[in-house]
């Protein structure tokens, strides 16, 4: 998704960092919303290059869940767990 929509180096770190506040499955909601029609492409590369200005982040990514009920913070792996997974293999 990040190469069809001319996403890359730095801009991938500013989408992650600066629009989705690091968050990675709201990052992939964000992609998702532009491919479901519900965010223009146009208007996702302007937040990106201004720090997430003119999206409502939390508003798309309920769009999405609404969409694609299976879309869901499961997705979001809780650091403490990974590490503990980590350590006992």
């Amino acid at each position: 998704m990040l190469d069809t929509f001319g996403i890359y180096e730095h801009r991938i770190w500013q989408l992650y960092k600066d629009v989705c506040k690091q968050n990675i499955v709201m990052t992939i909601a964000m992609l998702i919303s532009v491919q479901l029609g519900i965010l223009a492409e146009k208007k996702l590369q302007y937040a990106i290059d201004n720090y997430g200005k003119g999206i409502d982040t939390d508003s798309l990514y309920k769009k999405v869940k609404e969409m694609i009920p299976e879309f869901s913070d499961a997705l979001i792996v809780n650091n403490s767990e990974s590490m503990s997974t980590v350590k006992e293999q």
